[in-house]
């Protein structure tokens, strides 16, 4: 009867350590969130980036919605979303982008 009290503590207290890591972001400093919250300077300069980086291509279009934003350890933010733009055949294809920014400076771009 003791061992399973004791058991059963250890699997709350356990629970309780994983629950209050994921809820206040894990080791990262923090987890991805949707939105831009306050960075939206910096998503603006990430999009324009994108924009510039693709040869400025008339058919890019950013998806709406999708985009996120992360704030990291050493306090720049991850950011990004997803767009669209037309293929070799010339059919849509959904690409993911993101930025690391720190201020409204963009450090990096990438599109995949």
């Amino acid at each position: 009867m003791r061992r399973s009290i004791v058991v059963g503590a250890l699997a709350v207290v356990a629970v309780a350590a994983v629950g209050g890591w994921y809820f206040f972001g894990g080791s990262s400093g923090g987890a991805a969130r949707p939105g831009v919250g306050p960075y939206e300077a910096a998503m603006t300069e990430c999009q324009e980036q994108v924009y510039a980086d693709s040869m400025e291509d008339p058919n890019l279009k950013f998806v709406a919605g999708t985009t996120w934003h992360e704030v990291r350890a050493d306090q720049s933010v991850l950011m990004g979303g997803k767009l669209s733009k037309l293929n070799e055949v010339a059919k849509p294809r959904t690409y993911n982008y993101q930025c690391i920014a720190r201020g409204t400076r963009i450090l990096s771009v990438d599109v995949r």
